[in-house]
């Protein structure tokens, strides 16, 4: 998933910080995406082609949702992937957290290792080497919290694939514009890590710059340039 999960769409009706109201209710919504490309983790993982993704969730008033997310381009080489999720997020003045479970599933992958699409080297995604991804469970706890324009999140891995990874994000946004410094550990080790700057012009059309930082892993000096069209619906 991106560099968030801003993709999900959380309840944010909490009565009295983690009481659930008697008058509860469910809802569904959906959404779309489409990038030049697949955006992850400071990471241009889907060069050179472009991404277009989609979600559909639940979410319960109580903060409780859950949801799929699927892209036409995956984490890995020749592969689509869809991805399931489950929460808990609320708000409590200018407080705001989230916690949950996702877990990456690659249905097209094949009988293959995983690989950096770049350069054909074990992937840094995971920091994985010599596992079939039809047998390796790729998962991660997700924790997030915000303050007024602060905000920080961390993915800890959890699945046989990706038990030492670890990335964290902290973050500044002032109206339509945002500045995240995110860095992937791997058994503690610095993988790589990257500042991105983001501009929302409308609540459907953004653009970002990433700037990598060198690493353990090699990654592209030159900086991306993110550009996504994104749209959501209440079904």
């Amino acid at each position: 998933m991106n560099i968030s999960l801003k993709k999900i769409v959380a309840s944010t009706c909490i009565v009295s910080g983690l009481a659930v109201s008697g008058n509860a209710s469910a809802a569904l919504s959906a959404s779309f995406a489409a990038s030049n490309m697949y955006f992850w983790r400071g990471l241009n993982i889907s060069t050179p082609a472009p991404a277009i993704s989609g979600s559909l969730d639940w979410s319960h008033d109580s903060g409780l949702y859950a949801g799929i997310w699927g892209s036409s381009e995956g984490a890995f080489d020749n592969s689509d992937e869809y991805d399931l999720y489950a929460g808990f997020s609320g708000e409590m003045g200018d407080f705001s957290y989230d916690l949950g479970y996702v877990a990456y599933l690659y249905p097209t992958i094949g009988d293959s290792t995983a690989t950096d699409p770049n350069t054909g080297d074990p992937s840094p995604i995971t920091g994985i080497t010599d596992v079939d991804l039809n047998d390796a469970e790729l998962a991660d706890v997700y924790l997030s919290a915000g303050y007024g324009g602060f905000g920080a999140d961390a993915y800890i891995g959890v699945g046989n694939g990706n038990d030492k990874s670890l990335y964290y994000t902290l973050g500044y946004s002032f109206d339509k514009y945002g500045i995240t410094y995110g860095q992937q550990l791997n058994d503690g080790n610095d993988q790589w890590s990257h500042v991105t700057l983001d501009f929302a012009a409308n609540d459907e059309i953004s653009f970002g710059l990433s700037f990598g930082i060198s690493g353990d892993v090699e990654i592209d000096e030159d900086p991306l340039f993110i550009l996504t069209y994104s749209k959501s619906w209440d079904l």
